[in-house]
């Protein structure tokens, strides 16, 4: 799909949400950015809950460019840096007293910086079971993306369904030449009830992904071998080297329980469940399946939440990811076809963020927001065989400060800072040196450090909105924004630029 027809798609999807959005003042704005009335909003997830998320309704559609570099690569896999353009409409629309609709269309072009031992797209999602090289070097991305949902209120029962869609492509053109094609679908359904003076509800969803992963080499020089990586700096000798080309294939499940006040003061109760199996198959060896991931990722979010007069907030949850990975062991093969005679579990991994925070809200001329937030990370992975583990744990804290202003009746001013702090307190790495290469060594030692540094980020943004009355109900808007990135052993910068109009 080329460039022309996403921005004709984004200009026809804001045309026809502009004919059914009424005329709002900078009210919506304000409600849509204020980062207080982003607090304990977990409940979201679930489409049902989407009904009365705002008061007001608001559209907006922007181009952007962001870019972030660090000195060196914090992980190999992920590179230094990218720069990316993009543009992006997004909009919550009221169609009648009982029924919304939201949404969002965006498309994005850019480069990710010196890449190394990661030739798949979606590292941080597939990890550790990706194809990788020594080599690397820079990688093209294009993203395109279409959300859409729909929630209607009957009595005291609502009713949301949402479908999100992303396709991503990933490659480069000087060898090793990766090429990764992604298409990611979620589903959601979810009812809430009205009880007395809360909201209670339950949904439901599905996760179907894919993706095609190759490697292609066309210098005379020759190739390099791609591993098949299985975690820890381990690769599955068997079949890496010269196989480079795999697919993925995943169809999970997500639920969600919720519990909110109808007034928005009162107690919240948000938890999810999210459980995918990712398989790797080799196409080349007539569709082997080499290894499976099962992720399984867990959420709980609990707190208090006050808005008349001074608003304020209290909140605690868990946020809690595992993984672990099946090896897939071949029989003899016979006319390139192989069967699977065994499973193996040779990897697991868990990493556990246990926080606890509050927020505050001052209302008046101007409009200022706290939130602060402290937490305890807990991670650890092993390889069983030969015995390989990494493990630390980090204690963490996040302040961020909000101050929202009309400077005149046309025009409101927007700023943010905010700061985070990562503090490692423990860590440990067992590693069998005398069985590893000098490549596979630097590549777990590097990976050590990176995890167990203590990291400092700091990030400012002001955005200033433009809503004349004789525009009726459109605006216009420009953000700026910059950040920083401290550590032991690295720093880099973070660079944001938008503008758009809002509707």
């Amino acid at each position: 799909m080329g460039m022309k027809y996403i921005i004709l798609a984004l200009l026809l999807l804001g045309n026809s949400i502009n004919i059914i959005a009424g005329t709002e003042d900078t009210a919506s704005v304000k409600e849509h950015y204020s980062i207080f009335n982003g607090v304990l909003t977990a409940n979201r997830v679930n489409p049902a809950f989407m009904y009365g998320a705002y008061k007001y309704q608001y559209s907006e559609m922007y181009t952007y460019s962001d870019n972030e570099r660090t000195d060196r690569p914090i992980f190999y896999q992920l590179g230094d840096g990218h720069s990316d353009i993009g543009i992006e409409v997004n909009s919550y629309v009221k169609l009648s007293k009982s029924s919304i609709v939201w949404g969002e269309a965006s498309y994005r072009s850019g480069k990710k910086y010196n890449i190394k031992w990661n030739s798949t797209t979606d590292y941080a999602l597939l990890y550790p079971y990706v194809m990788g090289d020594t080599l690397g070097g820079n990688l093209n991305n294009e993203r395109y993306t279409f959300a859409g949902g729909y929630a209607i209120k009957t009595g005291k029962f609502t009713i949301g369904q949402y479908m999100k869609f992303r396709a991503e492509h990933e490659y480069r053109t000087t060898d090793p030449r990766p090429r990764g094609i992604v298409t990611d679908l979620s589903l959601r359904f979810g009812v809430s009830y009205d009880y007395h003076k809360y909201i209670i509800g339950a949904g439901l969803g599905g996760i179907f992904y894919k993706q095609t992963n190759s490697v292609s080499f066309f210098r005379e020089q020759g190739v390099i071998p791609e591993y098949q990586m299985v975690g820890l700096g381990m690769d599955y000798k068997r079949f890496s080297g010269s196989n480079t080309s795999a697919y993925y294939k995943a169809t999970g499940i997500s639920t969600d329980i919720n519990l909110k006040p109808i007034d928005d003061e009162g107690v919240y109760i948000s938890a999810t469940y999210d459980y995918t199996p990712y398989r790797r198959i080799l196409s080349n060896l007539n569709s082997l399946p080499v290894t499976t991931l099962y992720l399984y990722h867990y959420t709980c979010e609990l707190g208090l939440k006050h808005i008349s007069g001074v608003g304020w907030s209290g909140f605690a949850g868990i946020n809690y990811e595992k993984r672990t990975g099946d090896e897939h062991v071949a029989g003899s093969s016979s006319s390139t076809e192989f069967a699977v005679i065994t499973d193996m579990t040779m990897y697991r991994s868990h990493n556990a963020d246990y926080y606890l925070g509050g927020a505050l809200n001052i209302k008046g001329v101007s409009s200022w927001n706290v939130i602060g937030k402290l937490g305890y990370m807990d991670y650890g992975s092993k390889y069983v065989y030969p015995v390989r583990s990494m493990s630390f744990s980090k204690v963490h804290g996040n302040i961020s400060a909000q101050m929202i202003r009309n400077i005149s009746n046309d025009i409101i001013v927007n700023c943010n800072v905010s700061s985070s702090y990562y503090m490692n307190v423990r860590k440990n790495m067992s590693m069998p040196y005398a069985t590893m290469d000098y490549a596979n060594t630097n590549l777990m030692e590097y990976t050590y450090v990176s995890c167990t540094d203590n990291y400092l980020t700091t990030y400012a943004s002001i955005r200033m909105d433009y809503n004349p009355q004789l525009w009726k109900q459109y605006g216009m808007f420009v953000e700026l924004g910059g950040g920083i990135i401290n550590s032991n052993s690295n720093n880099g910068y973070k660079l944001y630029l938008s503008m758009g109009i809002t509707f």
